[in-house]
């Protein structure tokens, strides 16, 4: 069994957690990618957003195809299958969310959040809760955030994560902006807000 290895010298802006639209009472960290960007099968741990993430697997291996690659191992299929799977986990959703975290994120870059996350293989870790928070992607100010409730730590898988901000667009988004959340069953939460990125 090959053990995994944490990249964390990598840092760019948008890993630095420096914001001013942190939620009163959330304590924000950064995520922790899982997944396999080699042939051989080795897996990483990478931190920082999906976007993050990216970068640093193009540095660690500058032949990777994420298309090619997800192809390979028949992802297309997988992944569909993870949505009608998964679906009945969502049990609560709020549209235009008012307070600390109203701040709303822009359409077009909340689904090239929704794209880089839907391309890798593998999950976004956060740790223990109640109320951390990783956010999983962020440009252009539009964030996705992964909040953990439970008293462990959780590893959903990003393209599971994908489907929740897709479903937020699709039942909140007014035409340009957003900035909504969605609970899932399993005690975390998923944000699309505005944050500074």
């Amino acid at each position: 069994m090959k053990t995994p290895f944490i990249l964390a010298g990598l840092a760019s802006t948008s890993m630095a957690l420096v914001t001013n639209h942190v939620p009163r009472g959330l304590t924000v960290v950064p995520m922790t990618y899982g997944g396999i960007i080699t042939e051989d099968g080795e897996k990483v741990e990478l931190l920082g957003t999906i976007e993050d993430v990216h970068q640093q697997i193009k540095r660690l291996n500058p032949g990777y195809n994420s298309s090619q690659f997800l192809e390979s191992r028949s992802r297309e299929a997988d992944v569909e299958m993870h949505r009608v799977v998964q679906k009945r986990n969502k049990n609560k959703l709020l549209c235009n969310i008012e307070g600390d975290h109203s701040d709303t994120a822009i359409h077009p870059w909340i689904i090239k959040g929704i794209q880089y996350l839907l391309a890798l293989d593998g999950v976004c870790k956060v740790g223990a809760g109640p109320c951390t928070c990783a956010r999983i992607s962020c440009s252009y100010d539009s964030a996705i955030y992964l909040c953990n409730d439970n008293a462990w730590a959780i590893q959903p898988e990003g393209s599971y994560l994908a489907t929740y901000a897709e479903h937020i667009m699709i039942q909140c988004f007014d035409g340009q902006y957003i900035n909504e959340k969605e609970f899932d069953s399993d005690n975390y939460n998923v944000v699309v807000a505005g944050d500074l990125c």
